[in-house]
């Protein structure tokens, strides 16, 4: 997650990349204000990922993109998109949703165009899991029912598109388990819709999952069980 001093997009929307095995790049369009960044890296064993950027023109959409192979009942997608533009109105020109057309090929695609774009994406295969996807669309939410998991074990991972109104609470969206059984999305604007590919992750290698939801006004800390 970004947080900058300046809310045109190309200045606090960043795409990462590895530029080496010890070395993450974070690269935005402009880099005139500072900002904080924060992330995280996993390693083990029974992951394999294949990673990569594309690149869109002003009128393009997204594209379509070969992988090798792999097993989709233990596979999902992470991306990260940037725009080019620095009005803060064009910022979901950068927000792109990316889903498997098949077991080797990827769709990345925007709902708004107008500016150039980039997007990186990671499609990671992990032993030890089950993984259950979809898409949604939704202007104010949107429930979806599941197969029955384990919250304690499983998470949610998903990407968003938007059209329509570009204020950013409709431009935003909270994800989350309402039970063991289903998932909701919902964003505080109505004027614009949502184009939502999500992956629920169920662990079955004993990988333990903490999660919840709180409101903030201001810096907050979240208690955890140790970990």
């Amino acid at each position: 997650s970004a947080n900058t001093g300046n809310s045109a997009a190309d200045r606090w929307e960043f795409t990462p990349t590895f530029a080496s095995s010890s070395a993450v790049e974070f690269s935005r369009y402009n880099g005139v204000t500072s900002g904080d960044l924060s992330y995280q890296i996993v390693s083990h064993p029974g992951i394999t990922v294949q990673r990569g950027t594309i690149s869109v023109g002003a009128t393009s959409a997204g594209t379509n993109v070969t992988i090798n192979a792999v097993d989709l009942s233990k596979a999902f997608i992470i991306v990260h998109g940037r725009v080019n533009s620095g009005s803060n109105g064009d910022a979901n020109q950068g927000f792109f949703r990316v889903s498997f057309t098949n077991s080797s090929a990827i769709s990345i695609e925007r709902q708004t165009t107008g500016s150039a774009a980039n997007a990186s994406y990671q499609v990671v295969e992990w032993k030890g899991t089950s993984v259950q996807r979809g898409n949604v669309s939704f202007t104010d939410s949107a429930n979806v029912s599941i197969t029955k998991v384990d919250t304690n074990k499983s998470i949610l991972l998903f990407g968003t598109a938007f059209s329509g109104s570009t204020a950013l609470e409709d431009n935003f969206i909270r994800g989350q388990f309402t039970d063991l059984s289903n998932i909701s999305f919902s964003k505080v604007g109505l004027t614009s819709t949502a184009y939502v590919a999500w992956f629920v992750i169920d662990f079955t290698n004993g990988t333990m999952v903490q999660n919840g939801t709180t409101t903030i006004s201001s810096d907050t800390n979240v208690a955890l069980s140790a970990v």
